[in-house]
């Protein structure tokens, strides 16, 4: 069963109008279009929720501060003047965040450092090695020639193995003379090789360095018909 509702009176209307009016000649309506949509919408510290709102916002006369914040864009404040009776419209929209992009900067790799190349040590070696090898057939030689001697001078032995004494004395004597000049040879060689090859090389600063002064002293080999040895030279 409907319960009738009794008729409102006009005098109560027209006061409740007029009261109505009264208050909002006393306020101010503010109506913001704010931009995107979710911003947060505070004003005077209050937050009135996320954009869009629902309804205007009313405030009393006044200036206000009204704050607008999203995540991902920059946030923005305005001064809002609020006149009783009056209604105030405004129109916000947030620019986003710009992006700042820093390149990536490959540093240039550092130039290897030259390396001087060691010299080779085969040379001197080598020539080590033959003058070891020609001194010992020098001594073999000079042995089996002595030994030939004493046989050529035996008188026991026959006149045919005393000349076959000599002869092979005599050849195994020119093989000695031979090594022995084979060996100081390859002894002149060695000490050259070595002192104005490879220690030179191996003395030398690396690529890119001036040289340094640097006194020093180098062994000279010489050879002759004769005999041989070696010269010292210095520099100074």
């Amino acid at each position: 069963m409907t319960t009738a509702q009794p008729p409102v009176k006009a005098d109560a209307l027209k006061k409740a109008q007029a009261k109505l009016d009264d208050i909002t000649n006393k306020v101010g309506i503010v109506t913001l279009t704010v931009l995107p949509e979710g911003t947060t919408v505070t004003i005077a510290d209050k937050s009135y929720g996320d954009s869009p709102l629902a309804q205007p916002i009313v405030l009393m006369p006044g200036t206000y501060t009204a704050s607008f914040v999203l995540v991902g864009y920059q946030p923005k404040e305005i001064e809002l003047k609020v006149e009783a009776g009056a209604g105030v419209e405004k129109k916000i929209e947030l620019e986003p965040v710009p992006i700042k992009i820093t390149p990536h900067v490959v540093e240039p790799e550092p130039e290897p450092v030259p390396v001087a190349a060691k010299p080779s040590k085969v040379p001197w070696i080598a020539g080590a090695s033959a003058t070891v090898a020609f001194t010992a057939g020098a001594v073999i030689f000079g042995a089996s020639a002595l030994s030939q001697h004493h046989a050529y001078t035996d008188p026991t032995f026959t006149k045919q193995e005393r000349a076959d004494a000599q002869s092979l004395g005599k050849t195994m004597a020119h093989l000695c003379d031979g090594a022995i000049v084979l060996s100081l040879a390859s002894a002149a060689f060695t000490v050259y090789w070595y002192h104005w090859k490879y220690q030179k090389e191996l003395d030398a600063p690396p690529p890119g360095e001036q040289p340094r002064a640097v006194p020093k002293v180098d062994m000279v080999p010489w050879v002759q018909p004769d005999g041989g040895g070696l010269a010292a030279i210095g520099s100074f």
